[in-house]
């Protein structure tokens, strides 16, 4: 009696829906049609390359061993995928985050400039317009309203440099050289 037929792709795919296992066939296919080209190419009759090809067919159906092997240069192949992906989105990731922190030093730089100019702005104006106290800001006129602009916009880069300040001091940001 003979063993029942056993087909490479029911050996070789347990799962559809897994591409090891189609990967495992495919290379599977690709050794069947090298060996179909080889006997092409030395020449052989029609009824010998499908004598040839029913003998592969059986040799890797019946082989625990050879369909192993096939599982294993899938696996080695689906990993080696993985791997270069993930080093080349790892690449990407890295570089868009050091963009981003090339364009933070340079926001953090600005604002740091524009607190600089705003302070001693605001000192200047203090000191030629001769105000010493704050209640000296609530005079009507073009001046009280200015410094009161004056003095809003310093306290919003006053809170600005605080808040960086607190992010350096958690070792969220890098210092600015």
């Amino acid at each position: 009696m003979s063993q029942p037929k056993k087909w490479v792709f029911t050996e070789l795919v347990q799962d559809s829906d897994e591409p090891e296992q189609l990967i495992a066939y495919a290379m599977y296919k690709a050794d069947k049609d090298d060996l179909a080209r080889q006997c092409s190419a030395r020449l052989l009759s029609d009824s010998d390359i499908v004598n040839k090809l029913t003998s592969f067919h059986e040799n890797i159906a019946y082989s625990d061993r050879r369909l192993q092997d096939y599982r294993d240069k899938a696996k080695r192949a689906v990993n080696q995928l993985v791997d270069s992906v993930s080093e080349r989105v790892g690449a990407a990731y890295d570089q868009k985050i050091a963009a981003m922190m090339d364009n933070h030093q340079s926001d953090l730089q600005e604002k740091w400039k524009k607190w600089g100019e705003d302070a001693a702005l605001y000192s200047i104006l203090l000191s030629q317009y001769g105000i010493s106290g704050l209640e000296k800001a609530f005079y009507p006129g073009s001046v009280a309203e200015f410094l009161a602009w004056l003095r809003q916009r310093f306290l919003h880069c006053s809170l600005s440099v605080l808040c960086h300040f607190s992010l350096l001091q958690s070792g969220t940001l890098p210092e600015i050289h």
